[in-house]
């Protein structure tokens, strides 16, 4: 039986995994003791991804539109069809009348290589990706309060923390495989703390829940914020080399009432003084959040 490394992209952690294939199928799947992301771990997902591709329902063959309906062609006349109709296209009304669109399932090579078709086979840098409709705000908003459009840390950095903030995100559905690293940080002995409305296993397991009203996460951190600053935990050092606009954001934490926020999230103004406490002497946080806060 032949064994093939490969990523699994049913989500964003994209684990190493080995597809064990018989002939022309797919028969099996197993983790890769040796990836970075999973360590030799899987979800369920992972485990049974195999039977995706072994699926009765799955296309085997393109299927081409011919006298209004869907018939079995070869590849070559597929890729032939597609390459004269986008040509045809370019050729008419530009090549910016063309759009492609990367699925979410895609690796970060196949989407590469999207664009790369996009950019210099067609001419146009109109791609865009599935989930940019509700992720365009988050790249924004780390653009420009962390100067780059995507996470400062690996996953493996998890391990090595001190506190861990997951907020909004039910990361045991989403990404199971980072809930199992911020369960085993747990173990060795991070502190971890949950914010959120809903309930999710890591709540479940956390050292902390705080349980706040929807949308009311603002008030949470700057009442967080508040009691960080009025007893001095700051670490001047890194925001004196890394931040802009500290006198200003200073001045509107210098605003808030901790017992108000308290009362408009509905969590206990000592569960926030926990929390900040916690996270302002810890050496090492990292904070995994929902893409829309």
């Amino acid at each position: 039986m032949a064994h093939a490394l490969a990523t699994c992209c049913f989500c964003g952690v994209g684990c190493g995994i080995y597809l064990e294939t018989s002939g022309d199928r797919i028969v099996g799947a197993y983790p890769s003791m040796s990836h970075p992301a999973n360590r030799g771990r899987i979800c369920v997902r992972g485990w049974h991804v195999h039977e995706v591709a072994s699926s009765p329902d799955r296309l085997k063959a393109p299927l081409l539109r011919k006298k209004g309906a869907l018939v079995e062609v070869s590849w070559d006349e597929a890729y032939g069809f597609i390459a004269e109709r986008l040509r045809a296209i370019r050729d008419r009304h530009g090549p910016d009348a063309i759009g492609f669109v990367s699925s979410t399932h895609c690796s970060n090579e196949e989407s590469y290589l999207l664009q790369k078709l996009a950019r210099s086979v067609i001419g146009t840098n109109n791609v865009d990706h599935g989930i940019s409709v509700h992720r365009t705000n988050t790249i924004q908003a780390l653009s420009e309060m962390l100067g780059v459009p995507a996470a400062t840390c690996s996953i493996a950095d998890i391990e090595r923390s001190d506190v861990i903030v997951v907020d909004g995100v039910d990361l045991a559905k989403g990404s199971p495989t980072i809930g199992g690293w911020v369960l085993r940080a747990r173990l060795r002995g991070a502190k971890v703390i949950v914010v959120g409305a809903r309930h999710s296993r890591i709540a479940v397991n956390a050292d902390m829940f705080l349980q706040n009203r929807p949308r009311t996460e603002i008030h949470l951190y700057g009442a967080m914020a508040k009691i960080i600053v009025d007893r001095g935990l700051m670490d001047m050092k890194f925001i004196k080399a890394r931040c802009r606009g500290y006198e200003e954001f200073l001045a509107r934490v210098k605003e808030y009432d901790v017992l108000w926020a308290a009362e408009q999230c509905d969590v206990p103004p000592e569960s926030i003084e926990e929390a900040a406490l916690a996270f302002a002497r810890a050496g090492i946080v990292i904070r995994d959040c929902d893409a829309e806060l």
